[in-house]
């Protein structure tokens, strides 16, 4: 046996003149093959199959996703600001192509409440009526511990006593 060449074995008793003519035919045969092949795939390629949905896919209107498109720190810090267009904004048309614009209402107050109930709120400050609230209570819990205080100590407990005979 002989060299390989071009991933081809060269026959026992074949002439280096001869191999060329060998590879044409190869070649030609080849050629052949592809035209083939050309002429039985179809002219126009086959379109897919329309994807239908089932009833369980047609009764979601809003598919969860995986990954958020807002990250949940960000989300909680515009919740407040969430609101459905309307013309007063200065749009020229709001249209609502899936459901009625009573519909979506509905649904993005009941979403809005719902992230409101389970959304962590960043930055709060408690207002002035809360600060006077919480300053009287500690107050009047500071006056209830000095009481009991006074009641566990004995002596103090008999001044007491002699302070309420008088």
């Amino acid at each position: 046996a002989e060299e390989k060449k071009d991933g081809e074995e060269k026959k026992d008793g074949e002439e280096e003149g001869k191999e060329g003519q060998v590879k044409d035919g190869e070649e030609k045969k080849e050629s052949e093959e592809k035209a083939e092949e050309k002429e039985e795939a179809p002219a126009e390629p086959a379109l897919p199959e329309k994807a239908e949905l089932t009833e369980e896919e047609k009764a979601i209107a809003h598919r969860k996703m995986d990954i958020a498109d807002i990250s949940e720190f960000e989300l909680a810090r515009s919740l407040s600001r969430f609101s459905l267009p309307s013309k007063a904004e200065g749009f020229d048309e709001v249209t609502f192509a899936w459901q009625k614009e009573g519909e979506c209402s509905r649904l993005m107050k009941e979403w809005l409440l719902e992230k409101k109930r389970t959304t962590k709120v960043e930055g709060i400050e408690p207002g002035a009526w809360f600060k006077e609230q919480s300053a009287k209570w500690e107050k009047q819990l500071k006056e209830w511990r000095k009481v009991q205080d006074d009641f566990k100590d004995a002596a103090k407990r008999k001044k007491r006593q002699q302070e309420g005979e008088k």
